[in-house]
């Protein structure tokens, strides 16, 4: 990935337990991110929890 670029991250609740394993992972590959968590996510009009 290029260096100047940065990735939009958006989670689910659900999926907490998994945050620092990714984060991680994303910091060892050098990649710029930030995001958010919700409840749950919204796409095509279905809601999603993970």
């Amino acid at each position: 990935m290029p260096k100047n670029k940065t990735t939009l991250i958006f989670l689910s609740e659900q999926q907490l337990p998994y945050i620092t394993h990714l984060t991680s992972e994303l910091k060892k590959k050098e990649m710029d991110f930030f995001g958010a968590i919700f409840p749950g996510l919204i796409y095509c009009a279905e809601q999603y929890h993970t």
